[in-house]
């Protein structure tokens, strides 16, 4: 999962965007795309990416 936060200089989250990549080996990479409507103001933004548990 990869969330993107925009943020104002106060650090308000003012929008956030969320994609799933799904089926991506160990050792590869893929671009993705995260949308989200961000509002004026936003002066930052921070990127959080997480995988899922190992399954088993």
């Amino acid at each position: 999962m990869v969330v993107v936060s925009w943020t104002t200089d106060t650090s308000d989250v003012v929008a956030r965007g969320v994609t799933t990549v799904e089926g991506l080996e160990p050792g590869t990479g893929r671009s993705v795309t995260v949308a989200a409507e961000v509002p004026e103001g936003a002066s930052a933004c921070s990127v959080n990416v997480r995988r899922a548990p190992a399954a088993g």
